[in-house]
């Protein structure tokens, strides 16, 4: 059993992104016409939220990738917990694991 690693992605400002980010502003001052320039007052520049974006993306990755070396961890303290003559057992635990980390993502 080998640990395998994850392919890292960063957070990349799009125009896709910087467009909802208009449009959920824009529905936002909508949802309520009268307070629509206090609204927008309080709102964040996109660059700001696209700031603010990329640093929690980097903070969840970092919390993330902890989060799987825990259960490899884990995973490798029980699968060395088991004797020498139950390979049937030590196979199926293994699949389990392989199985569970693909759903976990």
């Amino acid at each position: 059993m080998r640990f395998k690693r994850w392919k890292r992605f960063s957070f990349e400002d799009t125009s896709r992104k910087r467009v909802a980010l208009r449009r959920k502003q824009q529905k936002e001052r909508e949802g309520f016409p009268l307070l629509a320039e206090q609204i927008a007052g309080q709102q964040p520049g996109e660059d700001e939220v696209m700031r603010l974006r990329a640093e929690a993306w980097e903070l969840d990755e970092i919390r993330t990738r902890g989060w799987r070396a825990r259960k490899w961890r884990e995973a490798r303290s029980i699968f060395a917990s088991y004797s020498d003559n139950k390979p049937a057992a030590t196979k199926f635990f293994a699949k389990m694991l392989e199985v569970t980390a693909f759903h976990a993502r």
